[in-house]
């Protein structure tokens, strides 16, 4: 049982003074609290110096340390307003430290502050390294320990003198990662949640994709020494969990924004489709990357998003300061991406949804062996394309949905970047449509299923969709790996054999385009895509380098029998 200690109960005043700190104990670790609070008194000037130009010069400071239920203490600064209280509360917690997410301070304060003033929660999560741990850090990718904390830090606001009951989170891209978790477990107390571009899960949403390691986000997960990187891993388990957790929550309002080349599109989407029928859940989808507009030959993607959802409108800030949040249907705001290139072409407009997916009819498109893509399978009886994979000359990462800081690819790579580049590549198989003579509407989920034949007892193989244009560029929409090994499901991993055909199924995630009238629609298929995807070794176990790493001779079977194919969410276009 917890027994909180207060070492000082008074508030620190004016806020450039380090604030006293109170001290919050599990029973039987006192001496790890007291050390840890010694800590922070001692670096708190600091600190606050930091902080300090984000908050009103008018609030107090205290440095508190807030216990999680296993007894962690998690280092925390509260930045109280002058006047009678209670107050709402904006907590800010980040898993990059609360010194760096107390900057949204700054935003909220401008829009909220002719309605009401707040109370400023900066809070860093156990991964930091004031944390007072009395436990071991859970080592859980898939971030189901964030949910629980999350939800104790929204509940220990709640209970504070200075809290009206109401409790806000806000953040973006790895500073939304706590506030999407606690989207997910929904504490009583917690009012309204805003992550945008980010998703709660380490794993399914940041750095794994079919069961193969993305190259990003070293900070969630540093990479092993031995290859490739192996984890636990279930897509349709991890929709299941959001869909169970959506039974039986608690009222909230839910806010994000994204984009289709954003690295954790997904994670919006699975939350829309899982809690979407509660109501009060609000996502837009722009065309853009993690960090904002992709081009395409110098413009943008897509047109701006000129509406906005209620989620953004001056009546919900007003009904979240005063009021009870009116219950609304949950809505989906999206961009259908298109040709940029023809005024007259009908991508490039705005749809909203209140359900997820959208209806949608799945279209196969089969790969043949002479090239060709079609929605008729190959008559062939055995026919097949092959190429060989060398780790030691992977294809590289051109565009898609990337994020790279240190290599640069956000501005550099990604979106719909032209594929034309890799022409004189013989490791990548090539397959077109015939030119379309009418449009083609996509919103969902794309699929692959591909029948792979190899001399190596593992591998990858990498799927592109792609709209070439009348000029030939080659626009990239989306592409996706998969690690072989899965063969028979995630959960059952098993060595290839030489002279077997393996059926091997890909979630590409989902998108919504639109193929123009002379487009082709296009599947590169290959074995890597780095640094967007860590480059297989070719082995079956775990290797430490690619020194002895073998060429696979990798052959995709396009036949009768093994009907490779993508399997595309086609819509009906709706004019508007």
């Amino acid at each position: 049982m917890l027994r909180y200690i207060l070492m000082v109960c008074l508030l620190s005043t004016p806020m450039m003074v380090a604030g006293a700190a109170e001290e919050v104990m599990k029973e039987g670790h006192e001496a790890e609290y007291a050390a840890a609070l010694d800590a922070l008194n001692l670096n708190g000037k600091a600190l606050l110096e930091k902080m300090k130009k984000f908050i009103p010069d008018d609030m107090s400071h205290k440095t508190v340390i807030v216990p999680m239920r296993d007894g962690t203490g998690l280092p925390t600064e509260v930045f109280v307003p002058p006047g009678e209280g209670p107050w709402s509360v904006a907590l800010l917690k980040s898993h990059y430290g609360r010194a760096q997410i107390i900057r949204y301070a700054q935003g909220i304060h401008k829009r909220s502050k002719q309605h009401g003033r707040l109370v400023y929660v900066a809070m860093s999560t156990r991964r930091a390294k004031d944390t007072v741990r009395v436990q071991p850090l859970e080592h859980s990718d898939d971030n189901t320990w964030e949910e629980k904390d999350s939800y104790d830090a929204v509940e220990w606001c709640a209970q504070q003198p200075w809290c009206n009951g109401k409790v806000y989170m806000v953040g973006g891209s790895g500073n939304g990662i706590c506030s999407f978790a606690a989207g997910i477990s929904r504490p009583p107390h917690l009012v309204y949640a805003s992550p945008g571009s980010s998703g709660a899960d380490f794993r399914h949403d940041w750095t794994f994709h079919n069961g193969v390691r993305r190259g990003m986000y070293e900070w969630i997960e540093s990479r092993p020494k031995l290859l490739p990187t192996l984890r636990e891993y279930s897509a349709t388990k991890r929709l299941s969990y959001l869909k169970d957790q959506a039974k039986e929550a608690n009222p909230l309002l839910f806010y994000t924004n994204t984009g289709w080349y954003d690295i954790t599109i997904e994670a919006s989407l699975d939350y829309f489709e899982a809690f979407g029928p509660l109501g009060n859940v609000f996502v837009r989808i722009s065309g853009g990357g993690h960090v904002g507009p992709v081009k395409f030959n110098g413009n943008r993607l897509a047109r701006p998003l000129k509406s906005k959802t209620w989620a953004q409108s001056e009546d919900f800030v007003k009904s979240i300061f005063k009021d009870e949040v009116i219950k609304r249907p949950s809505q989906l705001l999206y961009v259908v991406l298109g040709d940029m290139t023809d005024p007259k072409a009908s991508g490039g407009i705005m749809r909203r949804t209140n359900v997820w997916p959208v209806p949608h009819t799945p279209t196969s498109f089969y790969l043949h062996p002479d090239g060709k893509l079609s929605q008729n399978i190959s008559p062939a009886a055995s026919g097949s394309c092959s190429f060989d994979y060398d780790p030691k000359n992977p294809v590289t990462t051109i565009g898609g949905n990337i994020y790279s800081p240190k290599e640069g690819f956000e501005k550099s790579g990604a979106g719909p970047k032209d594929q034309r580049v890799f022409a004189d590549r013989t490791d990548i198989l090539r397959f077109e449509s015939e030119p379309l003579t009418a449009p083609l509407e996509i919103t969902g989920k794309i699929k692959a299923q591909i029948y792979l034949e190899t001399d190596v007892p593992d591998t990858t193989v990498t799927v592109k969709l792609i709209d070439i244009y009348p000029d030939g560029y080659q626009a990239i929409i989306r592409d996706s790996i998969v690690m072989a090994r899965y063969h028979s499901g995630y959960e059952t991993p098993s060595p290839l054999e030489k002279g077997h055909v393996y059926e091997l199924e890909m979630d590409m995630w989902s998108i919504a385009a639109m193929f123009n009238t002379g487009h082709k629609i296009a599947v590169h298929v290959s074995s890597s895509n780095t640094p967007k995807y860590e480059v297989h070794p070719n082995s079956y176990e775990q290797v430490t380098g690619y020194e002895n790493a073998p060429v696979a001779h990798n052959t995709i079977h396009c036949s009768q029998t093994h009907a490779s194919r993508i399997i595309l969410p086609v819509v009906e276009i709706i004019q508007e």
